[in-house]
């Protein structure tokens, strides 16, 4: 589809109109909106004529796996009478505000302009009579930590010292043990220890699908007899549980094998189980967001481009991808953006994208070819053909592809990791022999089905 919506590219077409470039920052005190000249739209008001640079957008996707870049664009504000100036220093930082810029036309519908980036802006700069602003995709949001939820003595005053400090699991996926080890793949924390009344062990934060089997220090318990599964709150967070019958001893390591997180976050969906659900799962509820109680969190409310997740999610389950992954559990939270980049370390046919509007989402390296179409009976619309010089121009000509060639002998893999063992069970090679140079690479797939498949 092409980048500028029908509207637009006529204006810009045989009319040849000028594109107006357009800046809207929301600064703390109030939104402030700049352009290259002045003018006016009804609804929004007026365009400062402020603009005196606007630098290349930057979008990239890195060609090796794992990598993720974030947008960028430079704008230079004139700001001779210093009310920029004032902004900045008036003592609210303004790192962080939002600000959206693209181009526009003067007799074209707003909603029909073209947002080139809605992201954040760093730390501004001065150059003379000028400011500089430069604003990146949101790349506050992959700053975070996650998990964020801990277990706190304020909370969870009878949980033993080891625990106290520690984040709640997240699991996602099956995690099966019973043709490994037999003793449970699955670490679970103790939340309330022995003479407390209850002896009780945390699986997960968040409604687990399903716990499967429990282990004390290596045996199998038995369901009821030896203990039950609960759904309690525990300083406002659901989690799942497991509360044992009778006491158990402090040193007592319990494991489990379950099922993580299903759709519906009360236990009654289907199991997420393809590996590009769980991503955009993780980010909507542990990652932007700070999931504490059922529903789950709307993925709409965060920079997260569901079309694109949508095309991926199907392109996983065409290829008969499951994934799945322990995160938390110790007392070390992981950054959002490590954890993302080890998914696309762990999901090789998958690289980080954003859309024009700088949100944030992953598409498939497709083996599958849909063929080239053109405008006639089959295809009427222009919006709905695909041409290769048609898509070029919308690009620009200073479009440069940049192509690598680096062709590898072997690739190793190890999958199949096991939180409570922490290590990889499997190890797979694979190696083309036509090739003469010995250049090997070699991926961890840690975010790989937790069980023999």
């Amino acid at each position: 589809m092409p980048l500028y919506s029908e509207a637009l590219r006529a204006a810009f077409g045989p009319r040849r109109a000028r594109p107006i470039p357009f800046v809207t920052v929301y600064w703390p005190p109030g939104t402030n909106r700049y352009s290259d000249r002045p003018f006016g739209r009804d609804g929004l008001g007026p365009f400062k004529p402020r603009i005196l640079e606007i630098g290349n957008f930057t979008f990239a996707t890195g060609l090796r796996p794992g990598g993720v870049t974030f947008p960028e664009v430079s704008i230079l504000l004139e700001d001779e009478s210093g009310e920029i100036r004032d902004i900045v220093e008036a003592g609210v930082d303004v790192t962080g505000s939002r600000c959206v810029s693209g181009w526009g036309a003067p007799d074209v519908p707003v909603a029909d302009w073209h947002t080139a980036l809605d992201g954040r802006i760093g730390r501004p700069e001065y150059e003379g009579d000028a400011v500089r602003l430069t604003a990146r995709g949101h790349e506050g949001a992959f700053r975070g930590t996650l998990p964020k939820a801990q277990i706190l003595k304020a909370e969870a005053p009878f949980a033993l010292d080891s625990s106290i400090g520690t984040y709640y699991p997240l699991l996602y996926g099956e995690h099966d043990a019973l043709a490994l080890t037999g003793r449970g793949m699955v670490p679970c924390p103790n939340y309330m220890k022995a003479g407390s009344g209850a002896c009780r062990y945390v699986l997960c934060l968040g409604w687990a699908k399903a716990v499967t089997r429990v282990y004390l220090n290596g045996t199998l318990q038995t369901l009821t007899t030896d203990y039950v599964v609960t759904h309690p709150i525990v300083g406002g967070k659901l989690i799942t549980s497991i509360d044992f019958v009778a006491e158990t001893a402090d040193a007592d390591v319990v494991t489990a094998d379950a099922i993580g997180y299903e759709s519906v976050g009360d236990g009654s969906g289907e199991a997420i189980l393809n590996p590009v659900d769980q991503l955009r799962h993780k980010l909507a509820n542990f990652g932007f967001g700070d999931w504490r109680l059922p529903p789950w969190n709307d993925p709409a409310d965060y920079p997260l481009t569901l079309a694109d997740f949508a095309a991926a999610a199907a392109h996983a389950s065409l290829l008969g991808m499951e994934g799945g992954i322990r995160l938390g559990g110790t007392a070390q939270a992981d950054k959002v953006l490590d954890v993302v980049q080890r998914w696309l370390s762990s999901n090789l046919p998958f690289r980080a994208i954003w859309s024009e509007g700088g949100k944030f989402s992953v598409l498939p390296l497709s083996h599958i070819f849909g063929g080239y179409t053109s405008t006639g009976p089959a295809v009427p619309s222009s919006v709905e053909a695909l041409f290769v010089r048609g898509m070029i121009h919308e690009i620009g000509d200073s479009f440069r592809p940049k192509a690598e060639h680096s062709v590898l002998r072997r690739v190793d893999l190890s999958y199949l990791y096991g939180a409570q063992d922490q290590k990889f069970f499997q190890n797979l090679s694979v190696q083309d022999v036509t090739q003469p140079e010995e250049v090997v690479d070699a991926f961890e797939l840690l975010w790989s089905a937790p069980h023999i498949i």
